[in-house]
């Protein structure tokens, strides 16, 4: 139930914004996502892409208001943390819908930095093995959490852009997970390029 009300708040914030946007400033990005620090997602997760959409809405002084959203794929193989497990492989989807705030100044005429503050959604699937049986089931899982991001962006054009994104999330507990620092916290750093409109 959570969940929804916090995907209806965010479509009823995106959908409000369209109406009053400043410059039609929207744009979208493809990104290549690392995890990193000292948790299971970065020893478990092979991250595979991150796209990226968004757009400012509003301009107070030097600093653009903005909503935007990452959805990034990957997949990995349990085992990878040295401990045995009955799951040969993992297929993750995480959906990061945030608020951010852009510093468009002509102190830094290329440079664009970032914060953003969101929530965000994982679903996690497992195949599970039996030995060297795959019984071909399929265990799935929901994670949800905080999300805060910094981020730099470089416009090499007017239209056209460089971006760096460090992204921490913080799970929540959930019910039968194991609730440890390792498991529940997130870190990505991500690097890809992008387009304005």
């Amino acid at each position: 139930m959570r969940n929804i009300l916090l995907t209806v708040s965010f479509v009823f914030i995106f959908s409000s914004a369209y109406t009053q946007l400043d410059n039609k400033r929207i744009y979208a990005g493809l990104n290549y996502p690392f995890a990193i620090g000292d948790n299971a997602f970065e020893g478990v997760q092979n991250s595979i892409i991150d796209l990226e959409a968004g757009f400012d809405f509003k301009a107070l002084g030097p600093v653009k208001l903005g909503v935007s959203v990452n959805v990034m794929f990957s997949d990995g193989n349990p085992n990878d943390l040295g401990l045995p497990s009955p799951f040969t492989k993992t297929r993750s989807t995480l959906i990061q819908p945030r608020i951010n705030a852009t510093l468009d100044t002509k102190a830094l005429p290329k440079l664009r930095p970032s914060i953003g503050l969101g929530y965000s959604f994982q679903s996690v699937s497992s195949d599970l093995k039996l030995g060297r049986e795959d019984l071909g089931i399929d265990e799935k899982q929901s994670f949800d959490g905080f999300n805060v991001n910094l981020g730099l962006r470089y416009d090499v054009f007017s239209i056209f852009y460089l971006k760096a994104q460090y992204d921490y999330i913080r799970l929540s507990k959930e019910e039968g997970a194991v609730d440890s620092d390792f498991f529940r916290n997130i870190g990505l750093l991500k690097f890809g390029v992008g387009v304005r409109i």
